[in-house]
């Protein structure tokens, strides 16, 4: 199998999703919003920051996106 089409988040989509994930995480640390709205920001930034690190979303695959390629170099 020479294509890993198992991911479709490219690299700069996933720095990206991860740097959105850790600037919620600093918002819940260093204010304070409330526990609703922190547990809401919390709970956004982790699957955004999991999705980032596996380099696949759900919602890409149910529609077919990719924003990158990927080839498997053994």
């Amino acid at each position: 199998m020479n294509d890993m089409s198992i991911f479709n988040v490219g690299r700069i989509d996933a720095l990206l999703r991860f740097s959105l994930a850790m600037v919620l995480i600093g918002i819940v640390l260093s204010m304070n919003l409330g526990p609703t709205a922190n547990f809401a920001l919390t709970m956004l930034s982790i699957p955004t920051a999991l999705f980032a690190m596996l380099r696949w979303d759900p919602i890409y695959s149910l529609f077919g996106f990719k924003t990158g390629k990927y080839t498997f170099r053994a």
